[in-house]
């Protein structure tokens, strides 16, 4: 009789098991596409913020951001940025230094939406006085991102970091 119990008992347990595992993975997607969703009205907002964790040389050296405050900042069709620089550049100043910054007007601002994947894609070009600026900022669900930069005279650089929402100053 207990061999009989066990054994439905184990029966009972193998059969359910892929039913748990099936709601699991489905719950993991509902959470994946509420995070996706939030992010996506954020994005929709035109005001927001990407700072930076981490750079990515285009020689492949990562250095870690995390001590000092390091941005992107959208507000619909303007941007700024103050994010440093480890590399080469074709062009060198005793004035300035050394990171990229600027703050101007947004030229080409267009943002894809990948409801299929949950990405969003945002590119544009921005200028300083003596460079242009290509960037592509891929956001994901969970509102992590990374942000490629190509300049007119420096290596190209990568970001990785968060988009985060932009506090009102009062």
């Amino acid at each position: 009789m207990k061999k009989a119990i066990l054994i439905i008992a184990t029966l009972l347990f193998i059969v359910s098991n892929p039913v748990l595992a099936q709601s699991k993975k489905e719950l993991k997607k509902q959470v994946e596409l509420k995070e996706y969703t939030k992010t996506k009205k954020l994005i929709q907002g035109g005001i927001y913020t990407f700072e930076a964790t981490s750079a990515n040389t285009q020689k492949g050296r990562r250095i870690d951001l995390t001590t000092s405050f390091n941005s992107l900042k959208i507000n619909n069709s303007h941007a700024a940025a103050d994010l440093p620089f480890f590399g080469f550049s074709q062009v060198s100043s005793f004035k300035g230094d050394g990171g990229i910054k600027f703050d101007s007007e947004n030229v080409d601002y267009k943002i894809e939406y990948n409801d299929k994947k949950h990405r969003i894609t945002i590119k544009f070009k921005a200028k300083n006085k003596a460079e242009t600026f290509d960037l592509f900022l891929t956001v994901y669900s969970d509102a992590t991102a990374t942000l490629n930069v190509s300049s007119s005279q420096r290596d190209f650089m990568s970001y990785r970091g968060n988009v985060k929402e932009v506090a009102l100053e009062k």
